[in-house]
């Protein structure tokens, strides 16, 4: 018998091939498992700057302004100033996480080699580390979103006064006026100098360790208890909820900072901020004065809605970056193993 001839290997030379293979080569060639952290947490602060947007301007204005939460008003233009804010946004949606990947990578095993291990302590070095560069980073960005609102608010409130009499052109001009990022970043400079993009630091710092904390301590409490190896569903369930309640009481310890914080925020640029006993004086008097002074203090804090939110954000977005990190670290490891081939254009 003749022996046959082998046939020649098919080359797939598609578009969709080549495409896969000009981003795994960037995914081989370009990412370690930091890159892959960034860029988990770049997809998770997308994710959420777009779900949370209008539930966080209402929180604000709400905070601010002393509106109820649902407030018709705080829902009015619910992505206000987005784009002009979606850098930030992104960046302060995602960036725990990334800071939380990178304390599990280096604080973790620097604790271990100290004192042996001990994971409540790690939880609580992982939150503290990820919480205050979190918070540090993340001040001269909320400043200037939060500075954003107020301004636009400020502009609604005077077009809202002018009479259909007064001077028309005054009120075009308002109408046409728009607050951006860089415009904003502009008036801040000008009004308090590099200053006023620090403004609300300490109470931005404080509110950071009071979430990161407790959220990371609670969640690892949960699992422990909750944990189900042999169900992935359920186990996934377990994941969900304990990152839930995590962020839950994240959210009630760190209320009382983010409400200094807003005020903090909320001060006109040309005048101090005022300080964080003088806040603390501010909500003590309210609710004293106020008839029903719980229900008052729960609405000053929005423990209701804002606490909704930090738990469902927190689930959403822990849950996203460590689904993005096991798909990316798969692939990179698969297209290791494969042979490299560059694609011809």
């Amino acid at each position: 018998m003749q022996d046959r001839q082998a046939s020649p290997a098919i080359v797939d030379d598609s578009p969709t091939t080549k495409v896969m293979s000009f981003f795994k080569n960037i995914l081989v060639s370009y990412f370690n498992d930091d890159g892959i952290k960034f860029a988990a947490s770049t997809v998770v602060g997308v994710t959420l700057a777009v779900a949370f947007n209008p539930v966080d301007r209402a929180l604000y204005l709400a905070q601010t302004t002393g509106r109820r939460f649902l407030s018709t008003a705080n829902f009015s233009h619910p992505f206000e100033g987005f784009r002009a804010a979606m850098f930030q946004r992104i960046i302060s949606g995602g960036s725990y996480f990334f800071l939380q990947g990178l304390a599990e990578a280096y604080i973790v095993p620097l604790l271990r080699s100290e004192g042996g291990a001990n994971h409540y302590r790690e939880r609580i070095g992982v939150g503290f580390c990820a919480g205050a560069l979190n918070g540090l980073l993340l001040n001269p960005l909320s400043a200037i979103k939060s500075n954003m609102w107020s301004e636009s608010e400020r502009i609604r409130a005077i077009k809202t006064k002018l009479a259909p009499t007064e001077d028309k052109r005054h009120k075009n001009n308002l109408i046409k006026q728009q607050i951006s990022f860089f415009k904003s970043s502009r008036a801040m400079c000008l009004a308090g100098g590099v200053a006023a993009f620090y403004r609300g630091l300490p109470a931005m710092v404080w509110r950071e360790l009071q979430y990161s904390v407790p959220y990371e301590v609670t969640r690892y409490m949960l699992r422990i208890y909750l944990h189900d190896d042999k169900n992935k569903m359920r186990d996934f369930g377990c994941r969900v909820i304990s990152d839930s309640i995590g962020g839950g009481v994240g959210a009630v310890a760190a209320s009382v900072p983010n409400f200094v914080r807003s005020l903090q925020y909320h001060a006109p640029l040309h005048e101090k901020e005022p300080t964080v006993i003088e806040c603390l004086i501010t909500l003590n008097n309210k609710v004293m004065q106020a008839e029903y002074k719980f229900l008052t203090l729960r609405q000053t804090l929005c423990l209701g809605p804002g606490t909704g939110r930090v738990a469902i954000s927190s689930a959403l977005g822990q849950g996203l970056f460590k689904f993005v990190v096991d798909k990316l670290t798969d692939a990179q490891k698969q297209a290791q193993v494969e042979p490299s081939v560059k694609p011809t254009w």
